[in-house]
């Protein structure tokens, strides 16, 4: 035991100390391959960090220079935006402007319109007091003429009586309907003419109607056709006012209608868009910008004083007038040297109801001349 004790505790050869030296030189070599690798990872991490780094830089500036120019269009903006704003104020301070001096004009409309509907309505209410004193002479000159043109109570002597009879009879005629159309006009303007509906035959009408015109028709040679559907249905209307209406209308077209032409009345319905008759000529004809003076009161579109068509003018301007007191519309196409087409529409409220059974459709055709 001593020995042993002895053994180990006796000092260190050379062979233990360089055994020693040889594992301190490991355990260096060990450190500094550790510390060596601890420094490639060391390396390695700045390395990331530093690209990392340079990247968040680079989304940075990128960024940067997207806040520039964001910042720099909202500038452009607020610059234009505080243009715009100048601008309309300015046109603010115009539009205000012109609305006052349009409220002004409209109030001088308005005096003016005001002005000029008294004045309307005063020359409708003397038009209209004028034709009633007129109408009263003249009847009692268009009777006197006509007993003196029939000689009534006796011979009148001289031939030449005769015909100064028939002739102021026939003036007094022209003029009384002329005075009856001012009257009626002027009381549609007025808006104190009314309706007197009733249940009419249309086709009954008519015959009635042409009656009234034949003759003229047949003194310029122009003929006249009826393309009248006997089952159509009854209409609620005036029946004076619609058969002014249709003499009106066939009265001016044959008076624009050379000899040897034809004027053709023309109806149909439908349930939906209403009842439609319509007043076709092969006359002269217009050009179309003149329908709005030809529809308007007085208007002549040959105007001069020795014009070759006789009229005042208020033939169509009534007719129109008393179309749309019915609710319809009246619509004139026309082509000169071709002729003229006048359409009137009345609303499907108007018809009564329909035929009961069928009839024959065809054209009834009278000739004049």
């Amino acid at each position: 035991m001593r020995d042993l004790l002895n053994k180990w505790h006796r000092p260190p050869t050379l062979l233990d100390r360089y055994s020693q030296q040889l594992g301190h030189l490991t355990d260096r070599r060990r450190i500094e391959a550790a510390r060596q690798v601890a420094q490639n990872m060391l390396e390695q991490r700045v390395h990331e960090k530093t690209a990392e780094l340079e990247r968040v830089n680079a989304d940075l500036q990128i960024e940067i220079s997207e806040r520039k120019r964001t910042e720099e269009a909202l500038r452009t903006s607020e610059r234009s935006l505080q243009d715009r704003v100048m601008e309309l104020e300015q046109t603010k301070k115009i539009l205000q402007a012109q609305s006052e001096e349009l409220a002004n004009i409209a109030g001088e409309l308005g005096i003016a319109r005001d002005h000029a509907e008294a004045a309307n309505r005063s020359k409708s209410e003397f038009l209209a007091a004028m034709s009633h004193e007129l109408r009263t002479p003249l009847n009692a000159i268009i009777g006197f003429s006509e007993m003196m043109k029939v000689e009534t109570l006796g011979p009148v002597g001289s031939p030449q009586y005769r015909g100064y009879a028939s002739d102021i009879y026939g003036a007094g005629k022209h003029l009384l309907e002329l005075i009856n159309d001012i009257l009626d006009l002027s009381k549609v303007e007025s808006g104190s003419d009314e309706l007197h509906e009733d249940r009419i035959d249309f086709p009954e009408l008519v015959q009635n109607v042409v009656r009234l015109v034949r003759q003229r028709a047949e003194s310029n040679s122009v003929r006249l056709v009826l393309a009248i559907p006997d089952d159509l249905p009854l209409l609620l209307a005036d029946e004076r006012k619609l058969k002014q209406i249709i003499v009106n209308l066939l009265s001016n077209a044959v008076k624009f209608t050379d000899r040897g032409g034809q004027v053709t009345l023309k109806a149909w319905w439908r349930s939906d868009s209403g009842f439609i008759f319509q007043v076709v000529d092969t006359g002269i004809g217009m050009r179309p910008e003149d329908i709005p003076k030809a529809l308007s009161r007085f208007g002549q579109i040959d105007g001069d004083l020795n014009r070759k068509y006789e009229g005042t003018g208020l033939g169509l301007p009534l007719a129109k007038s008393l179309i749309e007191l019915h609710g319809g519309y009246l619509d004139l196409q026309s082509e000169v040297g071709v002729g003229t087409t006048a359409t009137v529409r009345l609303p499907a409220s108007r018809i009564v109801r329909e035929r009961h059974g069928t009839r024959s459709l065809g054209a009834e055709e009278r000739s004049a001349g």
